[in-house]
Protein backbone atom coordinates (compact mmCIF):
# COMPACT_ATOMS: atom_id res chain seq x y z
CA UNK A 1 0.00 0.00 0.00
CA UNK A 2 0.99 3.40 -1.44
CA UNK A 3 2.11 6.09 1.51
CA UNK A 4 -0.45 8.00 1.70
CA UNK A 5 0.58 12.21 1.42
CA UNK A 6 -1.65 15.07 1.43
CA UNK A 7 -1.29 18.09 -0.38
CA UNK A 8 -4.10 21.04 1.47
CA UNK A 9 -5.06 23.50 -1.59
CA UNK A 10 -1.23 24.94 -2.04
CA UNK A 11 -1.72 27.22 -4.99
CA UNK A 12 0.62 26.39 -7.85
CA UNK A 13 3.08 28.48 -9.84
CA UNK A 14 1.84 31.31 -11.75
CA UNK A 15 -0.02 30.73 -15.04
CA UNK A 16 -0.54 33.13 -17.93
CA UNK A 17 -3.58 32.61 -20.00
CA UNK A 18 -4.87 34.89 -23.12
CA UNK A 19 -2.29 37.19 -21.51
CA UNK A 20 -3.45 37.39 -17.80
CA UNK A 21 -3.27 35.66 -14.81
CA UNK A 22 -6.40 32.82 -13.50
CA UNK A 23 -8.73 32.18 -10.74
CA UNK A 24 -7.26 29.16 -8.09
CA UNK A 25 -9.61 26.56 -8.32
CA UNK A 26 -8.52 25.41 -4.48
CA UNK A 27 -11.57 23.13 -3.83
CA UNK A 28 -9.08 20.07 -4.58
CA UNK A 29 -6.94 17.90 -2.12
CA UNK A 30 -4.16 15.57 -3.17
CA UNK A 31 -3.15 12.01 -2.55
CA UNK A 32 -0.86 9.58 -3.46
CA UNK A 33 -2.84 6.54 -3.90
CA UNK A 34 -0.48 3.81 -5.71
CA UNK A 35 2.12 3.45 -8.17
CA UNK A 36 2.35 3.02 -12.01
CA UNK A 37 4.42 0.01 -12.06
CA UNK A 38 7.40 -0.24 -15.05
CA UNK A 39 7.02 -3.97 -14.66
CA UNK A 40 2.86 -3.54 -15.62
CA UNK A 41 3.29 -0.66 -18.28
CA UNK A 42 6.84 0.64 -19.34
CA UNK A 43 5.91 4.27 -19.91
CA UNK A 44 1.88 5.14 -19.03
CA UNK A 45 1.08 7.49 -21.74
CA UNK A 46 -3.00 7.31 -21.28
CA UNK A 47 -5.15 6.31 -18.78
CA UNK A 48 -9.16 6.29 -18.17
CA UNK A 49 -11.37 5.38 -15.97
CA UNK A 50 -13.65 2.06 -16.59
CA UNK A 51 -17.48 2.70 -16.53
CA UNK A 52 -18.37 -1.18 -17.00
CA UNK A 53 -16.60 -1.85 -14.12
CA UNK A 54 -16.44 1.18 -12.04
CA UNK A 55 -13.14 1.68 -9.73
CA UNK A 56 -10.30 0.19 -11.89
CA UNK A 57 -8.38 2.07 -14.57
CA UNK A 58 -7.07 1.34 -17.79
CA UNK A 59 -3.94 2.30 -19.22
CA UNK A 60 -1.62 2.01 -22.19
CA UNK A 61 2.33 2.35 -22.73
CA UNK A 62 3.32 4.46 -25.59
CA UNK A 63 5.42 3.09 -28.32
CA UNK A 64 3.45 -0.21 -28.05
CA UNK A 65 6.03 -2.37 -29.99
CA UNK A 66 5.61 -5.22 -27.66
CA UNK A 67 2.32 -5.14 -26.84
CA UNK A 68 -0.88 -3.81 -28.89
CA UNK A 69 -3.45 -3.84 -26.27
CA UNK A 70 -4.28 -1.84 -22.92
CA UNK A 71 -3.95 -3.05 -19.40
CA UNK A 72 -6.67 -2.76 -17.00
CA UNK A 73 -5.18 -1.63 -13.06
CA UNK A 74 -6.22 -0.85 -9.58
CA UNK A 75 -5.79 2.46 -8.59
CA UNK A 76 -2.72 1.33 -6.30
CA UNK A 77 -1.38 0.10 -9.33
CA UNK A 78 -1.87 -3.40 -9.44
CA UNK A 79 -2.23 -5.32 -12.66
CA UNK A 80 -5.80 -6.80 -13.31
CA UNK A 81 -6.75 -7.58 -16.99
CA UNK A 82 -4.66 -7.15 -19.94
CA UNK A 83 -6.55 -6.63 -23.33
CA UNK A 84 -5.20 -7.16 -26.52
CA UNK A 85 -6.48 -5.83 -29.63
CA UNK A 86 -7.15 -7.76 -32.86
CA UNK A 87 -7.12 -5.36 -36.15
CA UNK A 88 -5.03 -5.09 -39.07
CA UNK A 89 -3.82 -1.04 -38.07
CA UNK A 90 -2.78 -1.88 -34.90
CA UNK A 91 1.25 -0.98 -35.94
CA UNK A 92 0.55 2.62 -35.47
CA UNK A 93 2.75 3.40 -33.27
CA UNK A 94 2.65 6.27 -30.73
CA UNK A 95 -0.89 5.88 -28.62
CA UNK A 96 -1.05 9.02 -26.70
CA UNK A 97 -4.12 8.87 -24.75
CA UNK A 98 -7.66 6.87 -23.82
CA UNK A 99 -10.60 7.84 -23.16
CA UNK A 100 -14.32 5.81 -22.26
CA UNK A 101 -17.86 6.88 -22.96
CA UNK A 102 -21.33 6.39 -23.53
CA UNK A 103 -22.53 6.17 -27.02
CA UNK A 104 -26.01 4.37 -28.46
CA UNK A 105 -26.44 3.56 -24.40
CA UNK A 106 -23.02 1.12 -24.52
CA UNK A 107 -19.65 1.93 -22.86
CA UNK A 108 -17.17 2.61 -25.38
CA UNK A 109 -13.27 2.90 -24.44
CA UNK A 110 -11.73 4.93 -27.37
CA UNK A 111 -7.58 4.95 -27.28
CA UNK A 112 -5.72 7.50 -29.56
CA UNK A 113 -2.77 6.61 -32.06
CA UNK A 114 -2.29 10.17 -32.14
CA UNK A 115 1.19 11.42 -31.39
CA UNK A 116 3.56 12.37 -34.00
CA UNK A 117 6.77 14.06 -32.72
CA UNK A 118 8.21 13.98 -36.14
CA UNK A 119 5.29 15.84 -37.85
CA UNK A 120 5.13 12.65 -40.50
CA UNK A 121 1.60 11.13 -40.55
CA UNK A 122 -0.56 13.83 -41.36
CA UNK A 123 -3.92 12.18 -42.32
CA UNK A 124 -2.81 9.29 -41.09
CA UNK A 125 -3.71 9.52 -37.14
CA UNK A 126 -6.13 6.36 -35.80
CA UNK A 127 -8.75 6.46 -32.89
CA UNK A 128 -9.17 2.68 -31.70
CA UNK A 129 -12.94 2.17 -30.39
CA UNK A 130 -14.98 -0.90 -29.45
CA UNK A 131 -17.64 -1.95 -27.10
CA UNK A 132 -16.19 -1.76 -23.45
CA UNK A 133 -15.47 -5.55 -21.96
CA UNK A 134 -16.45 -6.31 -18.14
CA UNK A 135 -12.87 -5.88 -16.67
CA UNK A 136 -11.72 -9.67 -15.03
CA UNK A 137 -8.09 -11.24 -13.93
CA UNK A 138 -6.28 -12.19 -16.60
CA UNK A 139 -5.98 -11.86 -20.28
CA UNK A 140 -8.48 -11.64 -23.16
CA UNK A 141 -8.26 -10.80 -26.82
CA UNK A 142 -11.16 -7.65 -28.26
CA UNK A 143 -11.88 -6.71 -32.02
CA UNK A 144 -11.36 -3.20 -32.36
CA UNK A 145 -12.83 -0.65 -34.93
CA UNK A 146 -11.03 2.38 -35.82
CA UNK A 147 -11.73 5.95 -37.21
CA UNK A 148 -8.85 7.76 -39.77
CA UNK A 149 -8.57 11.35 -38.93
CA UNK A 150 -6.37 14.45 -40.31
CA UNK A 151 -6.46 18.36 -39.25
CA UNK A 152 -8.24 20.58 -41.56
CA UNK A 153 -5.28 22.78 -41.90
CA UNK A 154 -4.04 19.22 -43.66
CA UNK A 155 -0.67 19.40 -41.96
CA UNK A 156 0.60 17.32 -39.50
CA UNK A 157 -0.20 17.82 -35.28
CA UNK A 158 1.66 16.06 -32.55
CA UNK A 159 -0.85 15.73 -30.09
CA UNK A 160 -1.19 13.73 -26.35
CA UNK A 161 -4.72 14.58 -25.83
CA UNK A 162 -7.92 12.85 -26.34
CA UNK A 163 -10.89 13.38 -24.80
CA UNK A 164 -15.01 12.04 -24.82
CA UNK A 165 -17.77 14.62 -24.16
CA UNK A 166 -21.01 11.69 -22.94
CA UNK A 167 -23.40 15.23 -23.58
CA UNK A 168 -22.72 15.57 -26.99
CA UNK A 169 -21.26 12.53 -27.82
CA UNK A 170 -18.35 13.85 -29.57
CA UNK A 171 -14.35 13.24 -29.12
CA UNK A 172 -11.76 16.35 -28.95
CA UNK A 173 -8.62 16.39 -29.30
CA UNK A 174 -5.63 18.74 -28.43
CA UNK A 175 -2.46 19.39 -30.15
CA UNK A 176 0.60 19.62 -28.26
CA UNK A 177 2.68 22.48 -29.25
CA UNK A 178 5.87 23.42 -27.83
CA UNK A 179 6.65 27.32 -26.75
CA UNK A 180 3.26 28.45 -28.76
CA UNK A 181 -0.59 28.12 -28.53
CA UNK A 182 -2.40 24.82 -28.51
CA UNK A 183 -5.60 24.05 -29.91
CA UNK A 184 -8.86 22.30 -29.23
CA UNK A 185 -10.30 20.38 -32.07
CA UNK A 186 -13.57 17.85 -32.22
CA UNK A 187 -14.96 15.07 -34.52
CA UNK A 188 -18.59 13.84 -33.55
CA UNK A 189 -18.24 10.29 -32.63
CA UNK A 190 -20.39 7.98 -35.44
CA UNK A 191 -19.26 4.07 -36.35
CA UNK A 192 -20.14 3.97 -39.76
CA UNK A 193 -17.20 6.42 -41.00
CA UNK A 194 -15.48 3.09 -42.38
CA UNK A 195 -11.86 3.77 -43.73
CA UNK A 196 -11.79 7.18 -44.86
CA UNK A 197 -10.07 9.73 -43.34
CA UNK A 198 -12.22 12.65 -41.23
CA UNK A 199 -11.59 15.92 -40.91
CA UNK A 200 -11.62 17.45 -37.82
CA UNK A 201 -12.91 20.55 -36.64
CA UNK A 202 -11.15 23.47 -35.14
CA UNK A 203 -13.07 24.36 -31.71
CA UNK A 204 -10.62 27.47 -30.53
CA UNK A 205 -7.07 28.20 -29.24
CA UNK A 206 -6.77 27.80 -25.85
CA UNK A 207 -4.87 31.04 -25.15
CA UNK A 208 -3.08 33.28 -26.84
CA UNK A 209 0.51 33.87 -27.98
CA UNK A 210 2.79 34.78 -25.19
CA UNK A 211 1.22 32.36 -22.83
CA UNK A 212 2.94 29.84 -21.21
CA UNK A 213 -0.08 27.18 -21.35
CA UNK A 214 1.53 24.97 -24.18
CA UNK A 215 2.85 21.75 -24.39
CA UNK A 216 -0.87 20.01 -23.90
CA UNK A 217 0.20 16.80 -22.40
CA UNK A 218 -3.39 15.29 -21.11
CA UNK A 219 -7.54 16.16 -20.52
CA UNK A 220 -10.62 14.44 -20.01
CA UNK A 221 -14.10 15.17 -19.60
CA UNK A 222 -16.80 14.03 -16.48
CA UNK A 223 -18.45 11.41 -17.30
CA UNK A 224 -22.15 13.92 -16.59
CA UNK A 225 -19.89 16.25 -19.19
CA UNK A 226 -19.47 19.22 -16.50
CA UNK A 227 -15.77 19.07 -15.60
CA UNK A 228 -13.31 19.46 -18.56
CA UNK A 229 -9.33 19.18 -17.54
CA UNK A 230 -6.38 19.91 -19.92
CA UNK A 231 -2.97 19.92 -18.58
CA UNK A 232 0.34 20.47 -19.17
CA UNK A 233 3.67 19.45 -16.74
CA UNK A 234 3.67 22.35 -14.70
CA UNK A 235 -0.73 23.59 -14.64
CA UNK A 236 -3.96 21.42 -14.71
CA UNK A 237 -6.79 24.07 -16.00
CA UNK A 238 -10.76 23.37 -15.05
CA UNK A 239 -13.98 24.32 -17.19
CA UNK A 240 -17.69 24.11 -15.77
CA UNK A 241 -19.99 23.41 -17.67
CA UNK A 242 -23.20 25.25 -17.57
CA UNK A 243 -26.40 23.28 -18.27
CA UNK A 244 -26.34 21.56 -21.26
CA UNK A 245 -24.41 24.15 -23.60
CA UNK A 246 -22.06 22.97 -25.65
CA UNK A 247 -18.36 22.52 -25.04
CA UNK A 248 -17.82 25.29 -27.53
CA UNK A 249 -19.98 27.39 -25.29
CA UNK A 250 -17.73 26.25 -22.12
CA UNK A 251 -14.49 26.44 -23.60
CA UNK A 252 -14.85 30.26 -24.52
CA UNK A 253 -14.85 30.96 -21.02
CA UNK A 254 -11.63 31.89 -18.79
CA UNK A 255 -11.29 28.19 -16.81
CA UNK A 256 -9.56 28.17 -13.59
CA UNK A 257 -6.42 26.78 -12.39
CA UNK A 258 -6.31 23.82 -9.93
CA UNK A 259 -3.99 24.86 -6.63
CA UNK A 260 -3.64 21.42 -5.58
CA UNK A 261 -2.02 20.03 -8.78
CA UNK A 262 1.91 19.92 -9.04
CA UNK A 263 3.99 19.31 -11.52
CA UNK A 264 4.83 15.86 -12.89
CA UNK A 265 8.12 15.24 -14.95
CA UNK A 266 6.00 14.15 -17.54
CA UNK A 267 2.64 13.83 -16.64
CA UNK A 268 0.71 12.59 -19.51
CA UNK A 269 -2.31 10.77 -18.33
CA UNK A 270 -5.44 12.30 -16.48
CA UNK A 271 -8.88 10.50 -16.06
CA UNK A 272 -12.07 11.61 -14.17
CA UNK A 273 -13.57 9.03 -11.85
CA UNK A 274 -16.94 10.94 -11.18
CA UNK A 275 -17.66 14.81 -11.01
CA UNK A 276 -15.50 15.22 -7.91
CA UNK A 277 -12.37 13.23 -8.46
CA UNK A 278 -9.78 12.78 -10.81
CA UNK A 279 -6.43 10.66 -11.16
CA UNK A 280 -3.06 11.15 -12.96
CA UNK A 281 0.32 10.04 -13.13
CA UNK A 282 3.14 10.34 -15.57
CA UNK A 283 5.01 8.93 -18.78
CA UNK A 284 8.30 7.33 -17.05
CA UNK A 285 10.84 4.57 -17.68
CA UNK A 286 10.91 4.03 -13.74
CA UNK A 287 8.33 3.17 -10.80
CA UNK A 288 6.05 7.11 -10.64
CA UNK A 289 3.17 7.66 -8.61
CA UNK A 290 -0.83 7.93 -8.82
CA UNK A 291 -2.44 10.77 -7.49
CA UNK A 292 -5.60 10.90 -6.81
CA UNK A 293 -7.83 14.50 -6.64
CA UNK A 294 -11.06 15.17 -4.96
CA UNK A 295 -12.95 17.72 -3.23
CA UNK A 296 -15.81 17.59 -1.39
CA UNK A 297 -19.25 17.74 -2.91
CA UNK A 298 -20.62 20.93 -1.31
CA UNK A 299 -17.71 22.70 -2.23
CA UNK A 300 -20.03 23.71 -5.33
CA UNK A 301 -24.07 24.62 -5.65
CA UNK A 302 -24.45 21.91 -8.41
CA UNK A 303 -24.00 18.21 -8.63
CA UNK A 304 -24.48 15.45 -11.31
CA UNK A 305 -22.59 12.68 -13.03
CA UNK A 306 -20.91 9.83 -11.50
CA UNK A 307 -20.32 11.69 -8.24
CA UNK A 308 -21.08 10.83 -4.47
CA UNK A 309 -23.25 13.81 -3.01
CA UNK A 310 -20.61 13.40 -0.33
CA UNK A 311 -17.51 14.93 1.34
CA UNK A 312 -15.89 17.61 3.19
CA UNK A 313 -16.35 18.64 6.75
CA UNK A 314 -20.44 20.05 6.26
CA UNK A 315 -22.12 17.98 4.52
CA UNK A 316 -25.53 18.50 2.28
CA UNK A 317 -27.80 16.28 0.88
CA UNK A 318 -30.50 17.52 -1.97
CA UNK A 319 -33.84 18.09 -1.16
CA UNK A 320 -37.30 18.17 -2.78
CA UNK A 321 -38.71 21.69 -1.97
CA UNK A 322 -36.77 23.03 -4.38
CA UNK A 323 -39.47 25.58 -5.89
CA UNK A 324 -37.06 25.34 -9.29
CA UNK A 325 -37.40 21.33 -8.92
CA UNK A 326 -40.35 18.49 -9.37
CA UNK A 327 -40.18 15.29 -7.98
CA UNK A 328 -40.95 13.38 -10.93
CA UNK A 329 -40.05 9.76 -9.21
CA UNK A 330 -39.46 8.93 -5.19
CA UNK A 331 -39.45 5.38 -4.42
CA UNK A 332 -40.10 6.44 -0.73
CA UNK A 333 -43.20 8.70 -1.09
CA UNK A 334 -44.94 6.55 -4.05
CA UNK A 335 -44.29 9.42 -6.37
CA UNK A 336 -44.08 6.97 -9.93
CA UNK A 337 -44.55 3.83 -9.97
CA UNK A 338 -41.74 0.63 -10.43
CA UNK A 339 -41.87 -2.87 -11.53
CA UNK A 340 -39.74 -5.44 -9.42
CA UNK A 341 -38.13 -7.93 -11.17
CA UNK A 342 -38.24 -10.98 -8.65
CA UNK A 343 -40.50 -12.05 -5.62
CA UNK A 344 -40.74 -9.48 -3.34
CA UNK A 345 -40.76 -10.39 0.45
CA UNK A 346 -41.39 -8.13 3.71
CA UNK A 347 -38.65 -8.45 6.98
CA UNK A 348 -36.21 -6.89 8.89
CA UNK A 349 -33.12 -8.09 6.64
CA UNK A 350 -29.49 -6.74 7.88
CA UNK A 351 -28.85 -3.39 10.05
CA UNK A 352 -27.27 -0.54 9.09
CA UNK A 353 -24.23 0.19 11.07
CA UNK A 354 -26.11 -0.24 14.21
CA UNK A 355 -29.38 1.80 13.57
CA UNK A 356 -32.87 1.03 13.01
CA UNK A 357 -33.91 -1.27 10.31
CA UNK A 358 -33.99 0.85 6.89
CA UNK A 359 -36.30 0.90 4.19
CA UNK A 360 -34.68 -0.22 1.13
CA UNK A 361 -34.77 -2.33 -2.37
CA UNK A 362 -32.61 -5.44 -2.33
CA UNK A 363 -30.65 -6.56 -4.75
CA UNK A 364 -29.96 -10.23 -4.39
CA UNK A 365 -28.18 -11.14 -7.41
CA UNK A 366 -26.33 -9.08 -10.67
CA UNK A 367 -27.84 -7.01 -13.01
CA UNK A 368 -25.14 -7.82 -15.15
CA UNK A 369 -24.18 -7.12 -18.91
CA UNK A 370 -22.68 -9.80 -21.47
CA UNK A 371 -21.29 -8.96 -24.58
CA UNK A 372 -25.09 -8.29 -26.71
CA UNK A 373 -27.50 -8.11 -23.67
CA UNK A 374 -28.54 -8.06 -20.51
CA UNK A 375 -29.14 -10.59 -18.01
CA UNK A 376 -31.76 -10.02 -15.52
CA UNK A 377 -31.53 -11.50 -12.20
CA UNK A 378 -32.77 -9.26 -10.31
CA UNK A 379 -33.68 -5.56 -11.08
CA UNK A 380 -36.55 -2.75 -10.54
CA UNK A 381 -37.97 -1.01 -13.26
CA UNK A 382 -38.99 2.55 -12.30
CA UNK A 383 -41.05 4.85 -14.29
CA UNK A 384 -41.94 8.71 -13.55
CA UNK A 385 -45.40 10.12 -12.39
CA UNK A 386 -46.20 11.13 -16.02
CA UNK A 387 -44.92 10.48 -19.40
CA UNK A 388 -41.32 9.21 -19.43
CA UNK A 389 -37.85 10.50 -18.11
CA UNK A 390 -36.21 12.97 -20.17
CA UNK A 391 -32.53 13.77 -21.17
CA UNK A 392 -31.01 16.80 -18.08
CA UNK A 393 -33.45 14.84 -15.15
CA UNK A 394 -31.35 14.01 -12.43
CA UNK A 395 -31.09 10.84 -10.53
CA UNK A 396 -30.62 10.43 -7.01
CA UNK A 397 -29.61 6.99 -5.43
CA UNK A 398 -28.66 6.09 -1.67
CA UNK A 399 -27.75 2.91 -0.95
CA UNK A 400 -25.29 0.62 1.30
CA UNK A 401 -24.42 -2.86 1.79
CA UNK A 402 -24.99 -5.11 4.68
CA UNK A 403 -22.79 -5.13 7.71
CA UNK A 404 -19.90 -7.93 7.83
CA UNK A 405 -19.70 -7.78 3.95
CA UNK A 406 -15.99 -6.20 4.26
CA UNK A 407 -14.26 -6.44 1.43
CA UNK A 408 -17.05 -6.93 -1.05
CA UNK A 409 -17.85 -4.32 -3.53
CA UNK A 410 -21.49 -2.96 -3.73
CA UNK A 411 -22.95 -0.47 -6.32
CA UNK A 412 -25.99 0.16 -8.39
CA UNK A 413 -26.15 -0.16 -12.31
CA UNK A 414 -28.78 2.06 -14.56
CA UNK A 415 -29.57 0.65 -17.76
CA UNK A 416 -32.89 2.31 -20.03
CA UNK A 417 -33.30 -1.35 -21.12
CA UNK A 418 -33.19 -4.47 -20.44
CA UNK A 419 -30.61 -4.92 -23.67
CA UNK A 420 -27.85 -2.88 -23.59
CA UNK A 421 -24.47 -1.66 -21.48
CA UNK A 422 -25.23 0.82 -18.12
CA UNK A 423 -25.52 4.33 -18.54
CA UNK A 424 -24.49 4.78 -15.56
CA UNK A 425 -22.53 3.14 -12.31
CA UNK A 426 -22.48 4.24 -8.87
CA UNK A 427 -19.25 4.39 -6.78
CA UNK A 428 -19.04 1.50 -4.35
CA UNK A 429 -21.41 1.64 -1.03
CA UNK A 430 -18.72 0.72 0.58
CA UNK A 431 -14.76 0.93 0.99
CA UNK A 432 -14.08 -2.90 0.32
CA UNK A 433 -10.25 -2.12 2.50
CA UNK A 434 -11.06 0.20 5.58
CA UNK A 435 -14.70 -0.51 6.27
CA UNK A 436 -16.23 -3.41 7.84
CA UNK A 437 -19.45 -1.87 8.09
CA UNK A 438 -21.32 0.32 5.83
CA UNK A 439 -23.59 3.19 5.72
CA UNK A 440 -25.98 5.00 3.42
CA UNK A 441 -24.26 7.53 0.73
CA UNK A 442 -26.45 9.24 -1.59
CA UNK A 443 -24.93 9.83 -5.38
CA UNK A 444 -26.20 11.37 -8.31
CA UNK A 445 -26.32 11.89 -12.46
CA UNK A 446 -27.52 13.30 -15.07
CA UNK A 447 -29.67 12.03 -17.85
CA UNK A 448 -28.19 12.46 -21.02
CA UNK A 449 -31.22 11.09 -23.19
CA UNK A 450 -35.14 10.25 -22.86
CA UNK A 451 -36.02 6.78 -22.28
CA UNK A 452 -39.83 5.29 -21.13
CA UNK A 453 -38.06 3.50 -17.95
CA UNK A 454 -35.11 3.22 -16.23
CA UNK A 455 -33.57 -0.48 -14.70
CA UNK A 456 -31.88 -0.37 -11.53
CA UNK A 457 -29.70 -3.56 -10.65
CA UNK A 458 -26.74 -4.02 -8.62
CA UNK A 459 -23.09 -4.09 -9.80
CA UNK A 460 -20.89 -5.38 -7.90
CA UNK A 461 -20.57 -8.93 -5.57
CA UNK A 462 -22.60 -8.82 -2.28
CA UNK A 463 -26.10 -7.69 -1.98
CA UNK A 464 -26.66 -4.22 -2.52
CA UNK A 465 -29.48 -2.32 -0.74
CA UNK A 466 -31.20 1.07 -1.84
CA UNK A 467 -32.66 3.09 0.36
CA UNK A 468 -33.79 5.97 -1.70
CA UNK A 469 -34.65 6.40 -5.45
CA UNK A 470 -35.22 10.64 -6.82
CA UNK A 471 -35.66 11.68 -9.86
CA UNK A 472 -35.35 15.20 -10.36
CA UNK A 473 -36.71 17.38 -13.06
CA UNK A 474 -36.15 21.07 -13.56
CA UNK A 475 -39.75 22.92 -14.03
CA UNK A 476 -40.80 24.30 -17.31
CA UNK A 477 -37.64 22.19 -18.96
CA UNK A 478 -37.49 19.40 -21.38
CA UNK A 479 -34.06 19.74 -22.11
CA UNK A 480 -31.70 21.35 -19.40
CA UNK A 481 -29.25 19.76 -17.02
CA UNK A 482 -30.85 20.03 -13.46
CA UNK A 483 -29.00 22.24 -10.92
CA UNK A 484 -29.56 20.49 -7.95
CA UNK A 485 -29.88 22.85 -4.53
CA UNK A 486 -28.43 21.54 -1.20
CA UNK A 487 -28.97 22.10 2.64
CA UNK A 488 -27.78 20.80 5.47
CA UNK A 489 -29.98 17.40 6.38
CA UNK A 490 -31.98 17.00 9.35
CA UNK A 491 -31.70 13.06 9.49
CA UNK A 492 -29.11 11.40 10.93
CA UNK A 493 -25.98 11.90 9.60
CA UNK A 494 -21.96 10.71 9.61
CA UNK A 495 -18.28 11.55 7.55
CA UNK A 496 -16.48 8.89 7.52
CA UNK A 497 -13.81 8.19 4.78
CA UNK A 498 -14.49 11.55 3.31
CA UNK A 499 -18.22 10.18 2.10
CA UNK A 500 -21.35 11.54 3.75
CA UNK A 501 -24.01 8.82 5.12
CA UNK A 502 -27.53 9.37 5.74
CA UNK A 503 -29.30 7.35 8.09
CA UNK A 504 -33.40 6.53 7.38
CA UNK A 505 -35.39 4.49 9.51
CA UNK A 506 -38.93 2.14 8.45
CA UNK A 507 -38.93 -1.59 6.64
CA UNK A 508 -36.91 -3.23 4.69
CA UNK A 509 -38.05 -4.47 1.32
CA UNK A 510 -36.00 -7.33 0.40
CA UNK A 511 -36.09 -9.14 -3.90
CA UNK A 512 -35.51 -12.03 -3.37
CA UNK A 513 -32.89 -13.17 -6.29
CA UNK A 514 -34.20 -14.95 -8.88
CA UNK A 515 -33.55 -15.77 -12.61
CA UNK A 516 -36.14 -14.39 -15.49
Amino acid sequence: MAMVMMTMSVFGASIKYNGGSLTQDSRFTRSECGTAYKNVITEVSGMACSRTTPGYLWIHGDENADFKGITAINPDGTKVMTLTFNSGTTSRDDWEDICTGVYNNKNYVFVGAVGDNKLKYKDNYIIYYFEEPAITNGSKNIAVNYIKFGYPDNKAHNTETLMYDNIEQILYVVDKVEGGVCTLYKLPFATNYGTSVQKLTKVQELGQSGDNFDYCTAGDISPDGKWMIIKNKPFALIWERQGNESLTATVARAPKQIAAYKEEKQGESVAWLDSLTFYTTSDQTDDVPIYKYTRPANSSQEQGGGGETGGGDTPFVPISDDPTCDIIYDLQNNVGTHQLGGSTTIGEGGKVAGSKPAKAVKFSNSFSSTKDNVTTYNYIEIFPAQGGFQAGDSVVVTGYIKSGDSGKRGAVAVYTGIDGQPIYTSEDFMDSETDTESMPSAQSFVLTESTDALYLGRSGNTSTYLLEIKVYRKKDSTNTALKLVFKRPKTTKYIRNGRLYLLHESDIYTVQGQKM
